[in-house]
């Protein structure tokens, strides 16, 4: 209870005067109003300019002791602030609108100045409840945020790193586009990138270039049918076009021992010289039905035959001719078989006259 004014001057006896409940002077400090009479008021005041109903302030306007409502200013459209005859509007400012009941406030630079603040008379615009569509699972508004969440199967779709992404192989062909028959989705030759529909006719095959795809179809030396046959077209193989194993001589320069015999080097192999002592041709790269020949081989020595397809190799001598070493020989040797137990048959004839050639 505040203390009661008494006295003969007229603000001490004055009952309805307003006064601090201490009967000291206002300071920063919030402090209680009461009448002369004693009875305390419920506002709160300091020298700052904060005001408390039913208590101290703790803010500019604090009203946060009371539990009912505060009301605020009411008035249609053509009365709020700004508008013509009326005072000027500023930020901030809160009314309720007669004219749309609702409760509106101006925000600076908005659109429209005076924006809704709050929910409609038809009762539009508060959000009460999250419904999940097809695919997807949520909260409702019990929680602090209500969370929508994706379903997924795990086989074809995922979620990695809170990112929906389709697996690995997780798409069919069934789910690609749709493209007519003989026809595949590529990348062009020398496009951006863009995947198109290519069709493909008769005969024709998918060719790189190193950008993209093209389709094109076999001329000229060399044909491809539907069936996927090659056809090599009459004279087009030209002679640089063979492979030197059936082409080329090799000259042998080294006598004793052992000799490589590459199949793939040469077709004929000739010795250089006399050979003197024991030689061994060891044969390699060799294909079945290509034939070698050996020739100007003379000089009194034991040749022998070895390959690298294995251990189980074998040679067939053909004809009765042996090796003769006081004339000129040439011995023949024919592949038969080149896999792992490789067969080859060979045979050895003489000069008919002790001449040597070229």
């Amino acid at each position: 209870m505040g203390t009661t004014l008494t006295g003969t001057k007229v603000k001490d006896t004055y009952k309805s005067l307003v006064k601090l409940t201490d009967n000291a002077e206002a300071s920063a400090t919030g402090k209680q109003l009461s009448d002369g009479n004693g009875n305390d008021l419920g506002v709160f005041v300091d020298t700052d300019g904060v005001v408390g109903i039913g208590a101290a302030a703790l803010v500019s306007l604090d009203v946060s002791a009371k539990t009912d409502a505060i009301r605020l200013p009411n008035g249609t459209t053509a009365q709020r602030t700004g508008e013509s005859g009326q005072p000027a509007v500023a930020a901030g400012q809160i009314r309720y609108n007669t004219t749309n009941n609702q409760i509106e406030g101006y925000i600076a630079g908005s659109t429209n100045a005076f924006v809704d603040l709050g929910q409609s008379a038809g009762g539009g615009g508060d959000l009460t409840a999250i419904v999940a569509g097809d695919g997807l699972t949520g909260t409702d508004l019990s929680g602090p945020i209500p969370t929508l969440n994706a379903n997924v199967d795990d086989s074809t779709i995922e979620i990695n790193s809170d990112a929906l992404r389709l697996k690995d192989a997780g798409t069919t062909l069934a789910k690609i586009q749709n493209v007519a028959a003989n026809s595949l989705l590529v990348r062009d030759a020398n496009s951006s990138g863009v995947l198109t529909e290519k069709a493909l006719t008769d005969t024709q095959i998918l060719i790189g270039d190193g950008t993209g795809m093209t389709a094109a179809t076999l001329s000229g030396d060399v044909t491809l049918a539907n069936t996927g046959a090659v056809t090599i077209a009459n004279d087009a193989v030209e002679f640089a076009m063979l492979e030197n194993r059936y082409t080329a001589k090799v000259d042998i320069t080294t006598y004793t021992g052992a000799v490589s015999i590459d199949w793939s080097a040469g077709t004929t192999f000739k010795m250089g010289s006399s050979l003197t002592g024991g030689i061994e041709f060891d044969f390699t790269n060799f294909k079945q039905g290509q034939v070698i020949t050996f020739y100007n081989l003379t000089g009194s020595q034991t040749i022998t035959f070895d390959s690298d397809a294995g251990t189980s190799e074998t040679f067939n001598k053909v004809g009765g001719v042996d090796y003769d070493g006081s004339t000129t020989n040439m011995i023949q040797v024919e592949c038969i078989d080149d896999s792992a137990n490789a067969i080859f048959n060979y045979q050895v004839a003489t000069y008919a006259s002790d001449t040597t050639p070229s």
